[in-house]
């Protein structure tokens, strides 16, 4: 649940200023809208493929993916491209950082929500085989562990014809149409 109210909160940001947690929900990095192809539909690099997890080290795009903070889920840290959204908290207090990633360096601003402002705009991160660690600029680390780690092991959704029994389910008949006004009024 954290995860989800999280993952609604991190959308990628398409540039606009506006300030709200919630610009750019829906749009890959560039303000294309998801799934239209292309590199914004491609899965996060696996450990495999950016940096050797034992060095620590990494470029930008060997951090792509989102990630919760260990243990707790709390803070979220979502990294496309070079782009970087920052949640410190998913209670009210939390603030919205938005930034980005150049080499292994997070750069952050940040929108205060709660009574006071996120203190960090800068970290240093560092890929430790499944996990980031985020090294802000006070010295605080913090752990982040990435939330697809082990997707890759699920099954294929099979094709809907390949269901048992989907053509059973009885027929759902005519919606009525919710578009136009019904005819009552409204006060």
């Amino acid at each position: 649940m954290v995860a989800a109210a999280t993952l609604l909160l991190t959308g990628c940001g398409d540039g606009d200023d506006s300030g709200s947690p919630f610009a750019g929900i829906g749009q890959a990095p560039g303000g294309e809208q998801e799934g239209d192809g292309g590199e914004a539909d491609a899965p996060p690099p696996t450990s495999e493929e950016g940096a050797d997890p034992g060095e620590g080290g990494g470029s930008g795009a060997d951090f792509d993916g989102y990630w919760t903070l260990s243990g707790t889920g709390e803070s979220s840290l979502n990294i496309t491209g070079g782009n970087a959204t920052f949640v410190e908290s998913t209670d009210a207090e939390g603030d919205v950082c938005y930034g980005s990633v150049s080499g292994s360096t997070l750069t952050i601003e940040c929108t205060q929500f709660g009574e006071q402002l996120f203190p960090e705009t800068g970290a240093e991160l560092s890929l430790s085989g499944s996990t980031l660690d985020v090294t802000w600029s006070s010295g605080t680390t913090q752990t982040y562990e990435g939330l697809g780690a082990g997707l890759e092991d699920l099954p294929e959704m099979p094709d809907l014809e390949d269901i048992p029994d989907l053509e059973d389910m009885p027929d759902l008949g005519d919606m009525p149409d919710l578009s136009g006004d019904s005819g009552r009024s409204r006060s």
